[in-house]
This record gives C-alpha cells, sequence and structure tokens, in this order.
C-alpha cells in the first residue's frame, strides 16, 4: 500500500478551499433576490418572495405556486424589488406584507397598475 504525504494532502485541501471559496463568490455575486407583488384575477394583491423572478411568476400561473394565487388566476407582476442579500429580502417581504391594501399601493406608487 502506498502512503500519502502529509504535504500531498494539504495541498488536496488547500485546493478544496479554493474552490469552495470560488463557489461562495459565485453564488452570491450571481443570484438575486427579489420581492414582488401580483396582482390576482380578483384585483386582490399577493406579495412574495424568489431567486427566480420569471418563473415564479410562471409557476404561479401554472397553478403551482401558493394556494392563494392558485384559486385567483390569473395573476399579473405589478411591482418586484431586487436585493443581493436574502435576509434583506425577507425582511422587505415581511414589511410589505404587514401593510394594509391601500398602503402598499400608496408607498410603492401602484395606483396605475391596478
Amino acid at each position: 500500500m502506498k502512503l500519502i504525504s502529509v504535504g500531498y494532502i494539504i495541498k488536496v485541501f488547500q485546493f478544496l478551499s479554493l474552490v469552495n471559496y470560488f463557489f461562495y463568490i459565485y453564488y452570491n455575486i450571481s443570484t438575486m433576490y427579489y420581492v414582488y407583488i401580483l396582482l390576482c384575477s380578483d384585483n386582490s394583491l399577493y406579495t412574495g418572495y424568489t431567486t427566480d423572478l420569471k418563473q415564479r411568476v410562471k409557476v404561479h400561473n401554472e397553478g403551482k405556486g401558493s394556494k392563494y394565487v392558485r384559486s385567483r388566476l390569473p395573476a399579473k407582476l405589478i411591482y418586484y424589488e431586487k436585493f443581493k442579500k436574502k435576509e434583506k429580502a425577507l425582511k422587505r417581504e415581511a414589511e410589505i406584507k404587514l401593510w394594509e391594501r391601500e398602503e402598499k399601493i400608496r408607498t410603492l406608487e401602484l395606483d396605475d397598475k391596478i
């Protein structure tokens, strides 16, 4: 049996650490987080969060998204915000969900989209 040197093992770990670092950087730079508002067929507003806005709206309109939207199709994207950090997007989503409909329309200037 051939023994592996400690130096070789250290080089492998250094390489794997470097690969892991690049994946971390790529993921954090390339991933965007979105908070969005849909206008449902009954004129209600739905607020959500996603990393793929186009795909999420498509899934909603295929009836495979949230139960709320599923029963109020079709739904139209009327507003979104982009974030680099997931935590900020989730915090913003929670903030908007606390607002009454009128506050959402006024604060986010949605008058012309409804």
